[in-house]
C-alpha cells in the first residue's frame, strides 16, 4: 500500500549473528497427514468417524455435535492413541524429513481442572514425548483454540514411524476424570525437504521473456546489523546511504533496480500479497470471486481470498516480475488477514490457510533464487521462521510485539522494525 505518512525506521531489536540459514536449491514443503485408526485404551469416545478431524472449522463456543470428537474419561483418567501412515515414498534419498508440526482444534476445561497432553512416540527411546497441553489461561475454558507446535527432527522415521507397521503415533491423555475434551482437528505435517532436479527455464506470463529459475541469491546478501532504507513510497529517493533498499516493485524501474546493485546495494521488492489496489498494472487480472471487502483507511484497496489458485497464480506473476527487474528480495504485505474475521475481510479464513499460502510464497520465491521476507503476522513467527530468510516488523514496539520475533533473531536472520510517527512525535524517552 502507499504511504502517505512521515516514516521513520528504526530497528528496535539486538540482532545477533548466528550460523543458520537456508540452502536455495532445495525445496521445502509440508505434508499434511490426518489419523487412520485410534485406540482407546482407557475411558471412551464418541461415535463419530476420524474423517471429522481432517477439517478445522468450529471457532468461539460453536457446538455442531458431528463435526468433532469427544474423548471421555468416564470414571478413569483417559488414554487414546491415534495412529498416522507414513507414506514410504517419503524414504526417497532426495527428500528429507527435517521437522514435523502437531496441530488440534480442542476445547475443553483449562489445566487447574484438568490437564490433558499430547504426547508423540518415540520408538528409538521406547518412551513418549510431550509435544503440548492444554491452555492455563481462564480465557480457554471450554472455547475453541488452535494447539500446535514444530518440533525440527534429524531422523524422522527412525525415531518415530514404527518399523513394522510404519505409523507414527500421537498419544492423548488426561490427568484425572473430572472432564472431557472436544477435537475438531488433528493432524501431523512433515515439513519435507527435497533436492529438485536442475529445473527447466520457464515463460514468464507477465514480460513474456525466458526465466532460469535456478537459485541464483545467496542468503549471506542480507546478515543482521545491516543498514536499510525503507522507501516504498518513493519519497526519500536515491542516493541511499544504505545497504538494503526497499521499494515498490511495479512503481520501480528495471533501471533503477540495475543501478541500485551497482552500486552494491541488496534490493527488496514491496507487493501487496494479500489486498487487491486498484491502481495496479495487473488490477484487472483479480476475478471478482477472490475480491473480498474493503480494507480499513485505505481508499482502493480490499482484501483478496488467499484459498483461491487464481490469487496463488497471480502473486507467482508478481514474483516473475521481481526476477525481470532484478530485484534480489520479496516483501510480500498484508499476510495476516486471518486475524480478521469475516465481516471485515469477506471471506471465513483460519490460521492454516494463512500458513499454506505463506508456505507457497516461499516455496515459489526460493524455486526463483529470491530471497523472502515475513511481514507482520508476529503470531506465525515460529511456524513460518523457518521458510523465510528474513522479517519486517511494523510497529512492534507500539504494540510491544517484537519480543514475537524472536526466533529470527535466534536464528541469525535480521528483524527490520519500522515504527511510523509525525515528526513531533517521539518513538521513546532514551
Amino acid at each position: 500500500m502507499p504511504l502517505n505518512l512521515f516514516l521513520l525506521a528504526l530497528v528496535c531489536l539486538v540482532l545477533v549473528p548466528h550460523t543458520r540459514s537456508l540452502v536455495l536449491n532445495e525445496i521445502t514443503e509440508e505434508v499434511v497427514l490426518y489419523p487412520s485408526n485410534l485406540k482407546v485404551k482407557r475411558g471412551s469416545k464418541s461415535s463419530q468417524p476420524l474423517t471429522v478431524l481432517q477439517t478445522n472449522q468450529l471457532t468461539g463456543t460453536q457446538d455442531v455435535w458431528d463435526t468433532y470428537i469427544e474423548l471421555k474419561p468416564n470414571n478413569k483418567k483417559h488414554d487414546s492413541r491415534f495412529g498416522f501412515s507414513i507414506p514410504p515414498e517419503l524414504d526417497d534419498t532426495d527428500t528429507q524429513i527435517s521437522a514435523f508440526k502437531l496441530q488440534a482444534n480442542i476445547r475443553g476445561p483449562i489445566q487447574n481442572v484438568q490437564k490433558w497432553k499430547f504426547l508423540i512416540r518415540n520408538y528409538n527411546t521406547k518412551k513418549w514425548e510431550s509435544i503440548f497441553a492444554n491452555k492455563k489461561d481462564e480465557a480457554f475454558s471450554w472455547v475453541w483454540y488452535i494447539r500446535e507446535k514444530h518440533v525440527s527432527v534429524s531422523t524422522f522415521r527412525d525415531q518415530y514411524v514404527h518399523s513394522k507397521s510404519g505409523m507414527a503415533a500421537i498419544r492423548i491423555i488426561s490427568n484425572n476424570k473430572k472432564d472431557d475434551l472436544n477435537l475438531d482437528y488433528l493432524a501431523l505435517a512433515l515439513i519435507i525437504k527435497t533436492s529438485p532436479p536442475a529445473p527447466e527455464p520457464t515463460l514468464s506470463p507477465i514480460l513474456g521473456s525466458t526465466l532460469e529459475p535456478t537459485p541464483t541469491t545467496k542468503p549471506e546478501l542480507l546478515s543482521t546489523g545491516d543498514t536499510w532504507t525503507y522507501d516504498i513510497g518513493g519519497y526519500i529517493g536515491a542516493p541511499y546511504s544504505t545497504k538494503v533498499v526497499m521499494i515498490d516493485l511495479f512503481e520501480t524501474s528495471t533501471s533503477t533496480i540495475t543501478q541500485l546493485k551497482n552500486q552494491d546495494k541488496v534490493v527488496c521488492c514491496y507487493f501487496s500479497a494479500g489486498t487487491w489496489e486498484e491502481w495496479r498494472n495487473d488490477a484487472n487480472e483479480f476475478p471478482s470471486s477472490i475480491i473480498g471487502n474493503d480494507m480499513d483507511d485505505w481508499e482502493g484497496e480490499k482484501w483478496i481470498d488467499v484459498r483461491s489458485e487464481e490469487t496463488m497464480d497471480i502473486m507467482k506473476k508478481r514474483m516473475d516480475l521481481a526476477l525481470e527487474r532484478g530485484c534480489q528480495a520479496l516483501e510480500p504485505d498484508n499476510v495476516d488477514a486471518y486475524t480478521y474475521n469475516k465481516a471485515d475481510t469477506g471471506f471465513d479464513l483460519t490460521r492454516s490457510d494463512q500458513i499454506l499460502f505463506l508456505t507457497e510464497l516461499s516455496i515459489y520465491a526460493k524455486k526463483l533464487g529470491l530471497l523472502i521476507g515475513l511481514k507482520n503476522a508476529p503470531d506465525l513467527v515460529d511456524d513460518m521462521e523457518a521458510l523465510y530468510d528474513f522479517s519486517i516488523a511494523e510497529e512492534c514496539y507500539r504494540y510491544d510485539e517484537c519480543c514475537k520475533y524472536s526466533s529470527f533473531v535466534n536464528s541469525g536472520k535480521p528483524v527490520f522494525a519500522i515504527e511510523y510517527r509525525s515528526k513531533k512525535e517521539s518513538i521513546c524517552n532514551k
